[in-house]
C-alpha cells in the first residue's frame, strides 16, 4: 500500500512540475529570435562600443533554426507588451528565393551630446547578431537606449551588404524594413596618385559609397573600404553594389579627398585612380587637436607653432575642410618641436616630429573646479552625482558637456581639472533632486574655483488627460514637459527632445500620468494624440512644494471607418485615407496641407480589402481624401528631398462626437495606375540613374523611380493622366529630358521602354573679360528650351576645360549657380552633336560663388 501511495505521489509531483513549466513558458510568450546572455533577458549585457564600420568581435550571435523561427511569427505592434522595440524584415535573392542564413548585425552608439545629457549613457548595451530563417526573415527585439543611434548591417557570402541607420528608435517601436533583395556586385581597382603620378600608399583608406541615405526609412549607403597595398599602392574594393559609386580616401596627414564617380557593373572590374592634388605630403606636418570632453566648436583658432634647427618659427594653418586639423607645409627634412600656446589649455608640445607625419594633440583646459554637493536641508554630502558644464553666450551646438556621469565615482576631494575657461555654468544632477545650476560667470585661465551645489528634493507632477465635455479618460496620450526658456537663452534653438530637462510620458488607462524628478522652474505641459489633438498648460515648480494635480482636456473625438471600393489589383497598400476638418476660410491656408502631410498626419493605411479607420479627429464636417505616397528624390549620396504626393478628394462627411461614422467611397476613374520602366543609356542598362515622372501638362513631378542593375524599375501609385519622363543621375548633378509621352488610365499598368544616347565633347571655358581660363569653376548646361527643367553641372579643370556627356541638342552654358531659368546675357548657346560641340571655346562671365 505504501508503495502504491509513493508512486501516486511521485506521479502527482511530475504532473505538477510539467504544469508549472508549461505555465512558465506560456507566460514568457513567443521566443525572441535575438537572444542575449545574462540573468535578465529583457536587458542587454554591457559592451564596449566600437565604430559602426569597425569589426565587432563582442557581438552575441545566435543562429535560429528555420523551424523554430517559423513557428514563432513576428508579432504585430500591439503584441509588443514590454518596452522592447523590434526590427524585422526579409532578405531575398535576385531570383526571388529566400536568402537563408544571412547575417544581420545591430549596433548602437551615442547619438549626440544632448541626448546623452538627458538620458545618460547606457552601461548594459550589447550589440546583437542574428541570422535569417528558412524564409529569409529575421527579427531583433531589444530595449533601445534613448541616448543611442543605431546601425544595422545585413550580409551574405557572395552578395553585397546592405545598411540602415536610425538616429533613434523609441521603446515599443516596430521597424519593418520590408523585403530587401540582395544583389551581386562588382569591384573597383586603382591607386591614389599625386600630381607627379606617384602612388600614395601608407596611412590611406579608400572608401566606395553606393546608394543614397533615406532618413525616413533608415536606409543607409553601402560602404566598402580597404587600405592600398603597402608595396604596389594598388587598392581593390570588392563586393561593391552595381550602379554609380562615389570614391573618397582618407589619411591623417592629408584629411579627406574626393575621387571620381564610377559606374560599377555586376561581375565586372572597374579601373579608377583617385587624384591627390594638395601639397606634397612628404614635406607636411599635420596636427589634429582634440579637447575632450569639450568640443572644439566655439573655442576659435589655436596657436600652433613649429620650431627647429635651421628654420624660423612657423604658425600652422587650418587644413581646408577640416574642423580640427592644422598643417605646416614645405617643412625641410629634420626633427622639429610642435607646440601649442594657449592660456585656456595646459601647455602641450611634442619633440622629434618629422615631415610626412601626423600628430595628435589632446588638450586639457587650464581651469579647475573644487565642487561640494550637499543636501540643502540637512547639509549632508551627496556622494554620487552627474556634473555638466554649459558654456554661455555661444551659438555653438552642443554647448553643454558631461564631465562626470552619475554611475562613476566622483573624486574624493571634488577636484575637477581640465575645465576650459570661459563664461559657463556648472550643472549638478542627482536622482531624486532638482538639478542645480551654479553660474561660474567667467572662469579665468589657470583659475581654481571652489563652488557648492545645494540640492533640494525634487517633486513630481500628477495629472490626468481627458476628452470632451464628458471628460472621458484618454489612454496612451503623449505627455511632454518642456522647460520655458527665455528667447535670449541659446537653448531655445534646441529641439524640445534635446533639452536635458525635458521629460516625456504616456497616460494610463484612467488617463492619469506622473512626471518625477522635476526641477524648480516654469514648464509647458502638452498632451497630444496626433497633429489635430493637443492641449498645453504652463505650470510653475517652486522649491519644496508639490504642484496641484492638473487636468489637460482635449477636444471631443470622432472616427471615420469604412471601405475604399476600387478595381481588383488597385495599389491600395501604398495609399492612405485622411479625414481633415473643414477649416475656417480665414485660417492659415497651409493648415490643411499640414494636417494631410505633416509628420503626425491623421490618416489610416488601407487594408487589402479596402477597409480603413481614421481617428481620432475633431467632430464636425471633414474632407475625406486618398493620399498617395510622398515623392522622394535623391539629391546627393547622403541626402533626399521629399514632397507630398497627390491626393484624391472623395467627398465630405459630417462626423458626430464620440461615435464611429461608417462611409464607403469609390475610386472609380481616379483609381491610380502604375508605370514600369526598362531604360538604357548608350545601349547599357541605366542602373546609375533614376526616372522622374512629370505631368505632361504642367511639368510637375508625379513620381521618382530607382532603377536596378538591369535598368528596370516600377513606380508607386500614379494618378491617371499623360506623362513625360526625365533621367536623373544618382549623384544629382545631371538630369536629361526623355522625349516620350505615355498615357496612363485608371488602375492601368503601362510599360515604358526608353533609350538615351549621350555624346562626349570638351569645351574650353574662358573669362569673358580678360580671356583667362575659368579654372575650378562650376559650369551648367541647360537645354535651350522654354521652362527647361533639366541640367548638367560639372567643374572645369585647372586649364578651364570641361568634358561633358550630353544628348544631341542646343544648350545654354553658364557659370555658377542659379542659372536654370530663361537665357540671359550671361549665357552662351552651344550646339551639341555626335561629332563634337560648336563652338568649342566659349567666353562667359565668371561666377562670384564657387
Amino acid at each position: 500500500m505504501r508503495k502504491w501511495l509513493f508512486i501516486f505521489v511521485a506521479i502527482g509531483l511530475v504532473l505538477a512540475l510539467v504544469w508549472l513549466l508549461s505555465r512558465r513558458d506560456a507566460l514568457r510568450g513567443p521566443a525572441a529570435i535575438a537572444v542575449v546572455e545574462g540573468p535578465d533577458t529583457t536587458s542587454l549585457p554591457a559592451l564596449e562600443l566600437t565604430p559602426p564600420d569597425a569589426a565587432d568581435k563582442s557581438t552575441v550571435r545566435e543562429s535560429v533554426p528555420a523551424e523554430v523561427a517559423s513557428a514563432a511569427p513576428a508579432p504585430t505592434p500591439a503584441a509588443v507588451a514590454t518596452d522592447e522595440a523590434e526590427i524585422r524584415g526579409r532578405f531575398l535573392l535576385p531570383n526571388g528565393a529566400a536568402a537563408v542564413g544571412a547575417r544581420v548585425a545591430l549596433s548602437g552608439a551615442i547619438g549626440n551630446q544632448e541626448r546623452e545629457l538627458r538620458f545618460g549613457a547606457p552601461q548594459d548595451w550589447k550589440n546583437i547578431e542574428v541570422e535569417t530563417d528558412g524564409d529569409g526573415r529575421f527579427s531583433i527585439r531589444f530595449d533601445p537606449p534613448r541616448a543611442f543611434q543605431f546601425f544595422m548591417k545585413g550580409s551574405l557570402a557572395n552578395y553585397c551588404g546592405v545598411s540602415w541607420r536610425w538616429s533613434e528608435i523609441e521603446p515599443k517601436k516596430l521597424v519593418d524594413v520590408g523585403e530587401v533583395t540582395l544583389v551581386r556586385g562588382g569591384s573597383i581597382r586603382g591607386r591614389i596618385v599625386d600630381a607627379k603620378g606617384r602612388a600614395l600608399k601608407s596611412g590611406w583608406t579608400v572608401y566606395a559609397e553606393a546608394g543614397n541615405r533615406d532618413f525616413a526609412s533608415g536606409t543607409d549607403q553601402t560602404r566598402v573600404m580597404v587600405s592600398p597595398d603597402a608595396v604596389s599602392g594598388e587598392y581593390l574594393l570588392a563586393g561593391v553594389p552595381p550602379g554609380t559609386v562615389g570614391l573618397k580616401a582618407y589619411s591623417r596627414i592629408a584629411n579627406w579627398i574626393h575621387g571620381p564617380d564610377v559606374v560599377v557593373r555586376e561581375g565586372e572590374e572597374t579601373l579608377a585612380d583617385i587624384a591627390y592634388t594638395g601639397p606634397d605630403l612628404t614635406n607636411r606636418v599635420t596636427v589634429s587637436v582634440s579637447t575632450s570632453p569639450f568640443h572644439l566648436f566655439g573655442f576659435g583658432e589655436f596657436d600652433i607653432f613649429l620650431s627647429g634647427s635651421g628654420i624660423a618659427e612657423r604658425k600652422a594653418q587650418k587644413v581646408p575642410g577640416s574642423s580640427q586639423s592644422f598643417a605646416f607645409e614645405d617643412v625641410p627634412p629634420g626633427q622639429y618641436r610642435v607646440e601649442i600656446r594657449d592660456p585656456r589649455f595646459e601647455p602641450w608640445s611634442k619633440d622629434g616630429v618629422e615631415p610626412g607625419t601626423a600628430v595628435s594633440a589632446k588638450l586639457k583646459g587650464s581651469a579647475a573646479l573644487v565642487l561640494q554637493v550637499v543636501d540643502d536641508v540637512t547639509n549632508a554630502p551627496i556622494p554620487r552625482y552627474a556634473l555638466d558644464i554649459r558654456y554661455e553666450n555661444t551659438r555653438s551646438s552642443p554647448n553643454a558637456f558631461r564631465v562626470l556621469d552619475a554611475k562613476v565615482e566622483p573624486p574624493a576631494d571634488g577636484f575637477f581639472a581640465g575645465i576650459v575657461p570661459a563664461e559657463a555654468t556648472a550643472i549638478v544632477r542627482v536622482e531624486g533632486y532638482s538639478s542645480c545650476e551654479v553660474p561660474l560667470d567667467v572662469l579665468a585661465p589657470n583659475e581654481q574655483r571652489a563652488i557648492t551645489a545645494r540640492l533640494v528634493r525634487a517633486t513630481k507632477l500628477l495629472g490626468r488627460v481627458v476628452s470632451g465635455p464628458e471628460r472621458t479618460p484618454i489612454e496612451h496620450a503623449k505627455v511632454a514637459l518642456t522647460p520655458v526658456r527665455p528667447r535670449s537663452d541659446p537653448r531655445v534653438t534646441w529641439r524640445n527632445d534635446m533639452d536635458p530637462d525635458a521629460k516625456n510620458t504616456e497616460s494610463d488607462a484612467s488617463g492619469r500620468f506622473s512626471i518625477d524628478n522635476l526641477s524648480v522652474g516654469e514648464f509647458t505641459v502638452r498632451a497630444s494624440l496626433n497633429t489635430l489633438f493637443s492641449v498645453e498648460e504652463t505650470v510653475t515648480i517652486a522649491q519644496s512644494t508639490t504642484p496641484p494635480e492638473i487636468e489637460l482636456q482635449l477636444p471631443a473625438r470622432a472616427w471615420l471607418v469604412g471601405r475604399l471600393i476600387a478595381p481588383e489589383g488597385a495599389p491600395l497598400a501604398a495609399m492612405k485615407v485622411s479625414a481633415a476638418p473643414v477649416l475656417d476660410p480665414k485660417a492659415n491656408p497651409n493648415a490643411r496641407r499640414f494636417m494631410l502631410f505633416g509628420k503626425d498626419d491623421v490618416s489610416s493605411p488601407i487594408a487589402a480589402d479596402g477597409s480603413f479607420r481614421v481617428g481620432p479627429i475633431p467632430p464636425g464636417e471633414a474632407i475625406v481624401s486618398v493620399l498617395l505616397p510622398e515623392l522622394k528624390r535623391a539629391t546627393s549620396r547622403s541626402g533626399w528631398s521629399s514632397s507630398p504626393g497627390a491626393s484624391i478628394e472623395l467627398g465630405r462627411v459630417e462626423l458626430p462626437a464620440n461615435v464611429e461614422t461608417r462611409r464607403d467611397f469609390e475610386l472609380g476613374a481616379n483609381c491610380p495606375g502604375t508605370l514600369t520602366f526598362q531604360l538604357s543609356v548608350d545601349a547599357l542598362p541605366a542602373s546609375e540613374y533614376s526616372v522622374v515622372i512629370e505631368n505632361a501638362a504642367n511639368g510637375q513631378a508625379a513620381g521618382y523611380v530607382e532603377l536596378d542593375s538591369a535598368g528596370k524599375g516600377r513606380s508607386g501609385p500614379v494618378l491617371p493622366g499623360s506623362y513625360t519622363f526625365g533621367l536623373v543621375a544618382a549623384s544629382g548633378s545631371a538630369s536629361f529630358p526623355l522625349h516620350q509621352t505615355s498615357d496612363l488610365g485608371p488602375n492601368q499598368t503601362v510599360h515604358v521602354v526608353l533609350a538615351l544616347q549621350l555624346f562626349t565633347a570638351t569645351l574650353h571655358i574662358l573669362d569673358v573679360q580678360d580671356g583667362s581660363p575659368l579654372a575650378g569653376q562650376q559650369i551648367v548646361f541647360t537645354p535651350d528650351v522654354p521652362d527647361a527643367r533639366h541640367h548638367v553641372a560639372l567643374q572645369t579643370d585647372e586649364e578651364g576645360r570641361v568634358t561633358a556627356k550630353l544628348p544631341v541638342g542646343r544648350y545654354r552654358v553658364t557659370a555658377g549657380y542659379g542659372s536654370f531659368g530663361p537665357a540671359g546675357s550671361e549665357a552662351v548657346t552651344v550646339d551639341w552633336s555626335a561629332t563634337g560641340a560648336f563652338p568649342a571655346e566659349v567666353r562667359i562671365k565668371r561666377s562670384a560663388r564657387k
